[in-house]
């Protein structure tokens, strides 16, 4: 606790927050786990404030789920002044974290924009990166050299022999690890960028 001037300072974490709008316990990878936009919204809401209105990206929702949630979920982001010693009147949560939510959601914004067009091409390419390596040959008898037309017509080639391979650079599995290890230090960068947001020194 701090206690500057005869206040007192009490940190609270999001899930301090969820709670305190009667929505918790925040449930992990649940179908009514809101988007990181619908939370903030709650809040917003709770404190008469107007919500952003905003949808996130697949992979704003991958990463606020799988990533941001799990990690920062009971960390300090918020906090309350009140008069020291006080019982009544005392900042409801919500109303602290809507406070405090504009740097996050302008970050929400940016950020997406950013990471999630890196991993769309990442999971864009996927197909193209676990492709075989073709090559091919064509081997021929031409009883006519001087001929101009087609070489492989029955009429100026005693035969002509194809013969087409494919190869993998590298193993199939390789390159999946590849990728796969790609994907989640993207969404290892972006989720730690979220650090700014925590009081650590509490």
């Amino acid at each position: 606790m701090f206690e500057p001037y005869g206040f007192e300072r009490t940190y609270f974490s999001m899930n301090d927050m969820y709670s305190d709008i009667g929505s918790g316990p925040y449930a992990f990878r649940s179908p009514a786990q809101p988007s990181c936009y619908a939370f903030i919204d709650q809040a917003l809401q709770a404190a008469g404030y107007t919500t952003t209105g905003l949808t996130p990206s697949v992979y704003l929702t991958n990463c606020w789920r799988d990533y941001i949630w799990p990690k920062f979920y009971d960390k300090a982001i918020c906090f309350t002044d009140e008069p020291y010693k006080e019982t009544d009147g005392k900042q409801p949560i919500y109303e602290a974290f809507a406070n405090a939510c504009g740097p996050i959601i302008s970050w929400l914004i940016g950020s997406s924009e950013k990471y999630s067009l890196l991993i769309a091409n990442q999971e864009a390419n996927k197909d193209k990166l676990l492709g075989q390596i073709k090559s091919s040959s064509t081997q021929r008898f031409n009883d006519t050299p001087q001929n101009q037309g087609e070489f492989e017509d029955e009429a100026h080639n005693t035969n002509v022999t194809k013969n087409e391979s494919a190869t993998d650079g590298g193993t199939l599995l390789s390159r999946l690890n590849e990728i796969e290890d790609n994907l989640k230090r993207l969404y290892e960068d972006w989720s730690n960028e979220f650090r700014k947001f925590i009081f650590w020194s509490v």
